[in-house]
């Protein structure tokens, strides 16, 4: 049985005892001498499978790059930090995988902006907000906020691809690699790696550039108290016309 991503072949244990064994239960029908495949790790990147079981599927390539990050004891607002992401099913300490499938996810950009969390965006870190700020992180919150989460991931990608060859040597090195060696193997991983890295940073390079273009906090706020248009042109002065003031 061979790894490949997204099948859904699965191993299953049946019977008790001396007669236990352990069976793979096809997902999908098969053709006759069809080779049997699974998913050695769902969820999973290709260097987790890689050290696990020593594989790596070429022709769909897994998330290639964990992201650990850390709220950090000394942010003075760190308890209240820590208790908001608790409350909303996530610890001080997480794990976020990038692809080169698909953009940074909304719970990862969540994180990165309550982390980035400081000065006058503070207020939203009061318990009058506590049951909603998790969702004010789901969007831009402010300007500089936005800019400090951009510039820490731009910066911890090259930050991570530095010292590493660049993606056309470790191209290079993956055709002249012996098929099937452990060399071939961890150049796959790198690559893989290195690929997910490469479009994290192109992704928070193109956001950086459309800052003033973003939608923040403060103006969805009036728009939704129906102080500012869809256009986000104020109301105020309707407002005066047609009340008693």
């Amino acid at each position: 049985v061979q790894h490949r991503r997204g099948e859904e072949q699965e191993w299953v244990v049946k019977g008790r005892g001396s007669s236990e064994s352990l069976e793979v239960q096809a997902g999908r029908a098969h053709r006759a001498g069809e080779t049997v495949a699974m998913d050695f790790g769902p969820g999973k990147t290709d260097s987790q499978v890689a050290l696990d079981y020593g594989c790596f599927d070429d022709t769909t390539r897994g998330a290639g790059f964990l992201l650990p990050l850390e709220l950090p004891e000394e942010d003075r607002n760190f308890d209240d930090k820590a208790d908001i992401v608790e409350i909303n099913g996530l610890s001080v300490s997480e794990q976020f995988t990038l692809s080169v499938q698909e953009d940074p996810s909304t719970e990862l950009l969540a994180y990165l902006r309550l982390l980035n969390l400081r000065g006058a965006d503070s207020f939203l870190l009061e318990s009058l907000f506590r049951n909603e700020v998790w969702g004010f992180m789901q969007a831009p919150v402010s300007e500089p906020n936005e800019k400090a989460v951009y510039d820490s991931m731009i910066e911890g990608c090259r930050e991570a691809m530095d010292g590493r060859r660049s993606l056309g040597e470790e191209y290079a090195a993956l055709r002249r690699a012996e098929p099937g060696s452990r060399q071939e193997l961890a150049l796959q991983v790198r690559v893989s790696e290195m690929e997910a890295l490469q479009h994290t940073l192109n992704f928070f390079q193109q956001r950086l550039a459309k800052l003033d273009k973003l939608e923040y906090y403060q103006e969805r706020r009036l728009k939704g108290l129906g102080l500012l248009d869809d256009n986000g042109i104020n109301t105020y002065d309707d407002f005066f016309k047609d009340s008693i003031a």
